[in-house]
């Protein structure tokens, strides 16, 4: 029952029930138009139901945002636990989820799959700093060869992790990064003036070093090399291309959504009703 409330209270928040009313007021105009308009034009009733489609499109992304933002604050109470942990600094923690947020925000990216790919970095004995900035280049590299979507780079930061726990590259993790549309056997091996062949020996024998291998394509990645250019920046470009706007609106409204719940749970603790910062147990 505590749930449903919740949900209700975020959706009211949220401005849905408006949505709701908007959507029905829509819906009557075009009703009037069919019934006052003799001479309706294709063109008319193609913009009639184009906004209500809309609005309702409108809504549902709302609607659909409430689950994903739960979601979204949990890998995100995660982070912070984590961060905390091996950082030394809950103020560290901070910084580095806003510095991860800079880094999504305008992109299709959402903040959960930032957070959760520079924990998964750090937990593998990367530098902190470094977790972040490679995130970053990971996310240009996916938006430019790749899809530009949080699930590839989810999938590309996972095998990163692994091989930074493993200090080394292998043909595994390479294979992700090609099925992935990413070249990056190619760039790495144009950054270090070897042939693609060197590289895969080098692979082959065990000896490609991940800490190297990662310094060297986020470098080639952020400022180019002689056969490839810089793609610093390409997942903001991204997102304001057609499809990375849709990707990037539903991001938006999930954090908003995120921000909407998280002012309830300083609320309901405000009056003694949860502990402050615990989402789990405001819904429970």
């Amino acid at each position: 029952m505590a749930d449903t409330f919740t949900v209700e209270a975020v959706l009211k928040a949220s401005g849905a029930d408006k949505f709701a009313d908007a959507f029905k007021n829509a819906a009557n105009s075009v009703e009037g138009i069919e019934k006052s308009t003799q001479g309706l034009t294709m063109g008319k009733l193609v913009g009639a139901i184009g906004i209500t489609a809309a609005l309702s499109k409108g809504f549902n992304m709302v609607k659909d945002s409430v689950g994903r933002a739960f979601g979204r604050i949990d890998t995100m109470e995660q982070f912070d636990r984590v961060m905390t942990t091996m950082t030394g600094s809950s103020k560290k923690a901070e910084s580095v989820l806003n510095e991860v947020n800079d880094t999504v925000k305008g992109t299709a990216y959402g903040l959960d799959v930032g957070a959760k790919a520079v924990q998964g970095f750090v937990t593998s004995n990367m530098d902190v700093d470094k977790a972040t900035a490679t995130f970053k280049s990971w996310g240009d590299a996916v938006a430019f060869y790749g899809d530009g979507t949080s699930e590839t780079l989810g999938s590309v930061t996972d095998a990163l992790a692994k091989a930074t726990a493993k200090g080394k590259i292998q043909m595994d993790t390479m294979n992700v990064l090609a099925e992935n549309g990413i070249p990056a056997m190619q760039i790495y091996a144009d950054a270090t003036g070897q042939s693609v062949q060197d590289v895969a020996d080098l692979m082959a024998d065990g000896a490609l070093d991940a800490e190297k291998f990662i310094d060297v394509m986020n470098d080639a990645m952020q400022n180019g090399t002689k056969n490839f250019e810089s793609i610093d920046g390409a997942a903001k470009e991204a997102g304001a291309s057609w499809t990375g706007s849709f990707d990037n609106m539903k991001a938006a409204v999930a954090r908003g959504v995120i921000a909407i719940i998280q002012n309830i749970d300083d609320m309901l603790a405000d009056n003694g009703l949860c502990r402050r910062g615990d989402v789990l147990h405001c819904r429970g």
